[in-house]
């Protein structure tokens, strides 16, 4: 939530007669993001859990940040709030880690001993399989020039200089853009140093906004996908005085703005998958997307990483 009329903080606590509970927070993406977020519920479990005060202090006074929102991302946001909300189908997938292995080996051995992420790595087969689950479904209209994105949400505190306890909005917006035909062409660890390149410039070139901006919103903005990770905020570490969670997870309403992916939220219950929650594709492109998926396991046998 983001809108002036939405409340700061909303929890909601459901206790099961297995004496399992469910705890469901929603909170205004205007005061903190999922780091800050993280950074207050971690603040709750200690005061349950019997601490006195938290272990990060909270800090929030204007000189908390030395950088504010640069031009070239205040210019996509704006952009985006042009977007309509749509009906998306919601999909509960895994990645398997044999694909991501096989995917990180081979990044290594092409480009001499470089690394890519978890996330940069299902990133990547995400973008390429709904690019292709929607061209093949949409042969007559999809145009292979046609204009693609990919916005990756970032935590931006070692950017801004935000002090330690920080609990702000403080994300960047990095973004890669390609044709559609270039992304479903081309090779999963091709696609991986397109994100990667788009994360060492840090904000946006100016060609890959004017790309974006020539999108139409109530047309083409399917083209764009969202892809966020929760892997490294804490939310796994969270514990209230039962432990830590069995699984973490984001609630989608029925409409969403834009298509997106929220990837590798930690399961405790599978070691060699990362959970992905999706609303990246309409119903008529659900089970090409699911397809495209399930060949994309094919390509790699399980790697010694």
């Amino acid at each position: 939530m983001c809108r002036y009329s939405d409340p700061l903080v909303l929890m909601q606590v459901t206790v099961f007669s297995c004496g399992g509970f469910v705890l469901g927070v929603s909170f205004n993406h205007a005061i903190a993001d999922g780091v800050g977020m993280c950074q207050f519920l971690q603040a709750v479990g200690e005061f349950s859990r019997g601490l006195p005060s938290p272990s990060v202090l909270p800090v929030r006074q204007e000189d908390s940040i030395s950088l504010g929102v640069p031009p070239a991302i205040a210019k996509i946001l704006q952009f985006l709030g042009t977007i309509r909300p749509s009906q998306m189908a919601l999909l509960d997938i895994t990645v398997k880690q044999s694909l991501i292995n096989g995917i990180k080996y081979k990044y290594t051995s092409m480009n001499s001993g470089r690394t890519c992420t978890v996330f940069e790595a299902v990133a990547a087969v995400l973008w390429r399989c709904r690019t292709r689950a929607i061209m093949s479904m949409s042969k007559s209209k999809c145009n292979p020039e046609a204009v693609t994105a990919l916005i990756l949400p970032t935590n931006a505190r070692k950017y801004a200089g935000a002090k330690e306890g920080y609990y702000g909005n403080c994300l960047l917006v990095e973004l890669v853009t390609a044709t559609t035909g270039m992304v479903a062409n081309s090779d999963l660890v091709d696609i991986v140093k397109m994100i990667q390149d788009a994360k060492d410039r840090v904000l946006p070139d100016q060609a890959d906004i004017d790309e974006l901006l020539q999108v139409e919103p109530e047309e083409d903005w399917y083209n764009i996908l969202v892809a966020q990770c929760w892997r490294n905020i804490g939310l796994e570490a969270l514990d209230f005085g039962a432990g830590r969670p069995a699984r973490v997870m984001k609630y989608y309403r029925g409409m969403t703005w834009l298509p997106e992916c929220t990837a590798c939220i930690p399961c405790s219950n599978d070691l060699h998958a990362y959970n992905v929650l999706s609303v990246c594709v309409k119903d008529h492109h659900s089970r090409a997307f699911l397809q495209e998926l399930a060949d994309a396991h094919l390509l790699f046998k399980p790697s010694p990483l």
